[in-house]
């Protein structure tokens, strides 16, 4: 029950900062950066240090699968950027890789473990580790 008033609640939000219609469709256009599709969205809170970071991949393993989604919320930026249909993995992931470079420090993720075997294998981002905090 709790979950499902959690995301209710941020549709209320997000409905009253103009994100989403009342059909439930988001209503920032994207715009198109190389292999990539980016949405941003100024957010009413503020992160004060790191990034949190969410990866949606295809597979449970890095080895059988892929990432095709990554969202940051850093400061009071959203950013979810997505691979394009027509891109190729190779340069949407360097794409990434340059974006997880200049992310400010600590990162923080929901299963950082997960998301970091994906960046490593994928994005070529060697240097990170997963703690107990949840940090990748």
């Amino acid at each position: 029950m709790a979950k499902y008033v959690e995301i209710r609640a941020t549709l209320q939000l997000s409905r009253q900062s103009a994100t989403i219609d009342s059909r439930g469709r988001m209503r920032e256009s994207l715009r198109r950066e190389g292999p990539a599709y980016v949405l941003q969205h100024e957010l009413p809170t503020n992160l004060m240090k790191g990034t949190i970071v969410d990866l949606e991949t295809m597979g449970l393993t890095p080895s059988q699968g892929g990432v095709i989604c990554i969202g940051t919320t850093q400061s009071s930026t959203l950013e979810i950027r997505t691979r394009a249909r027509d891109a190729k993995f190779r340069p949407f992931y360097d794409s990434l890789m340059e974006v997880v470079r200049n992310l400010p420090r600590p990162l923080y993720a929901c299963n950082g473990s997960f998301d970091a075997k994906f960046l490593r294998r994928h994005c070529r981002l060697l240097t990170f580790k997963d703690d107990a905090q949840g940090r990748i």
